[in-house]
């Protein structure tokens, strides 16, 4: 009986230890579970190599700008021309994506897309300087602008409602680490070719990334059964079905985005006049601990997110984006100020994923590109007034950060409120 006794003691640790291990595997397998779905493994390899691209474009773009201007002013038109076109042309492109099949919309503008990276390295390399770049920058923006409603209309089509917030969370670590990569692969070949060639090599990636999508289409129509060109939502009326829920979610993306989202849009100016420094050396550790906060974000929603419990994250990602703002108006040294940026980033970008995961959640098929532009028209719109507000009130910022967190508290916890009593009052507008 002794022997036994201890052989099965002796056992213990090896079957725990194979438990365990069996335990790592399933929860791998649940966190990558959108993977299983071919279709969608195969968009999120072709769409990582296309971000890599499109960022490390942008990037070149801003450095020829600058370099043939040294002008705010003409560098103030990069980001004018990405978001203007937005604001007047999203809801459009979100009629367009619900009425029509959204893979030719993808497939059709990317296409467009490759042609203006051609004709922007043709600009970069015969030295036209700042204005013919520009004005392609704008007509890239305008492209964007009606591509982004069917393209993040894509990805529910193809895993489901049940996976697809882990679905949104693989999408955007690939979008981060994307970001990542990007100003490194710029630095090393403007210094090695020059900025023509990151606009060549961007229109190759679309392309091919377009060949991608269209197998993506035929792989997807041939599995559910569809007809060729019927890939969309149906035929219904020009305003979306809104429910209480994405009102919320709506209103909330707001005040993020007016209120915090300039905070690292604008950093150089804002950590001047918090603490009278800005050198290159801090801002660029400040800009690299945000960074990787929205990275560290899309991760931790990886492994935890769920259609069940989004909308319960809400309140401490709210509460954590305050506090951290708060934080970085009192402290005074560099390391801690490193710390509460990587936390302010986290936060941030993690109630902008959540947001998009639960407007996604809400919205129907014969709806969704019409809400997803929705989405974009606040997260752009609100960034860009957000912008003119922290600029009006440049000799005051701390006052207005105080305010943002007081007034994100408050709502947040008049939503919390408000979802728990929804059962009751019912959500539909």
């Amino acid at each position: 009986m002794f022997a036994v006794t201890t052989e099965r003691s002796a056992a213990r640790p090896g079957s725990m230890a194979s438990i365990g291990r069996i335990a790592q595997a399933e929860w791998l397998r649940t966190v990558l579970s959108p993977l299983r779905v071919g279709s969608f493994r195969l968009y999120v390899c072709a769409n990582f190599f296309q971000l890599v691209s499109s960022w490390s474009q942008r990037f070149a773009l801003l450095w020829i700008v600058w370099e043939s201007s040294h002008s705010m002013g003409m560098l103030s038109f990069v980001p004018i021309g990405e978001m203007a076109p937005t604001i007047w042309l999203g809801y459009i492109a979100g009629i367009v994506a619900d009425k029509t099949n959204r893979f030719h919309i993808v497939i059709g503008v990317q296409r467009c897309l490759a042609v203006v990276a051609f004709l922007l390295s043709t600009v970069a390399a015969s030295a036209m300087g700042p204005t013919p770049a520009i004005i392609l920058w704008c007509l890239n923006g305008t492209l964007i602008a009606f591509l982004t409603p069917a393209a993040f209309s894509l990805t529910p089509m193809m895993v489901g409602r049940e996976l697809l917030p882990k679905a949104i969370a693989i999408n955007s670590v690939s979008y981060s680490i994307a970001v990542f990569i990007a100003p490194v692969s710029v630095y090393i070949l403007i210094e090695a070719i020059g900025p023509w060639i990151i606009f060549l090599l961007n229109g190759i990636v679309l392309l091919i990334y377009t060949a991608v999508i269209s197998k993506i289409s035929q792989n997807f129509q041939s599995a559910v059964g569809v007809k060729r060109g019927s890939v969309g939502g149906q035929r219904r009326a020009w305003s979306p079905q809104v429910t209480a829920p994405i009102v919320g979610t709506l209103a909330s993306l707001a005040i993020v985005c007016m209120l915090f989202r300039p905070i690292g849009e604008l950093l150089p100016g804002i950590v001047a006049s918090l603490h009278g420094k800005a050198d290159l050396a801090l801002i660029a550790t400040l800009t690299s601990a945000f960074t990787f906060g929205g990275l560290f974000s899309s991760l931790i929603l990886l492994g935890w997110i769920s259609p069940s419990n989004a909308s319960r994250i809400n309140g401490p990602a709210a509460l954590g984006l305050s506090v951290s703002a708060i934080a970085m108006i009192w402290t005074e040294s560099n390391a801690i100020l490193t710390l509460i940026m990587f936390a302010f980033g986290l936060t941030l970008a993690m109630n902008a994923t959540l947001a998009l995961v639960l407007v996604q959640l809400e919205a129907d098929e014969q709806s969704r590109g019409k809400l997803v532009s929705i989405y974009f028209y606040v997260y752009s719109g609100g960034t860009a007034l957000g912008s003119v507000l922290y600029g009006i009130g440049e000799a005051f910022p701390r006052s207005i950060i105080v305010f943002a967190s007081i007034v994100f508290t408050v709502f947040s916890a008049c939503r919390f409120v408000g979802e728990r009593r929804r059962k009751l009052w019912g959500n539909r507008l």
